[in-house]
């Protein structure tokens, strides 16, 4: 789990917010791992998967104006004043962990075949009906969705990939 402010969750979500840094003695997170992103220490709610991409040590004054941008569209002024808000005080020497992630997806995509899993209360009505993907997935807090349209009927419909399950064609 990481945390975050509420107003990261939708650069999060846009793509636009892909590093973030957090004064860690030790590393609570390694590259390839999926963490979960909340705003809220003890909920059960989170609003996305990151998957891990790197993780260095640095000071807080070697930030650059790409990593500023990483950070969630910021210049570095602008990364000073929010990093003061969340964390109190800028200290340039003080040593961070930089963590580099992006949005961790299911694996379904676009052109796969799915079945609404047992834990979907449309599974009664819909049954082991097939179901194409026709758009890559996308996260909205909390579920990660994809389109799928029913061959045999027509039906469009968004939904939640934790209630679909892959299948062969």
């Amino acid at each position: 789990m990481i945390l975050f402010k509420d107003f990261h969750i939708n650069p999060i979500l846009r793509g636009e917010k892909t590093q973030t840094r957090r004064i860690w003695k030790k590393p609570r997170a390694k590259v390839g791992s999926v963490h979960l992103a909340k705003t809220q220490m003890l909920s059960t709610y989170y609003f996305a998967k990151l998957l891990i991409t790197g993780i260095r040590k640095e000071k807080l004054c070697q930030i650059t104006p790409e990593d500023a941008m990483k950070e969630g569209g910021y210049s570095v002024e602008e990364f000073v004043d929010i990093w003061n808000q969340i964390n109190g005080k800028w200290s340039p020497d003080l040593e961070v962990t930089v963590i580099d992630f992006e949005l961790a997806y299911s694996g379904i995509k676009k052109g796969d075949l799915v079945v609404l899993s047992n834990e979907c209360a449309e599974h009664s009505i819909h049954g082991d009906i097939r179901w194409d993907v026709t758009e890559d997935p996308w996260w909205i807090p909390g579920n990660e969705m994809v389109r799928i349209q029913s061959g045999s009927s027509k039906i469009y419909s968004s939904f939640a990939t934790k209630f679909l399950e892959k299948v062969e064609a």
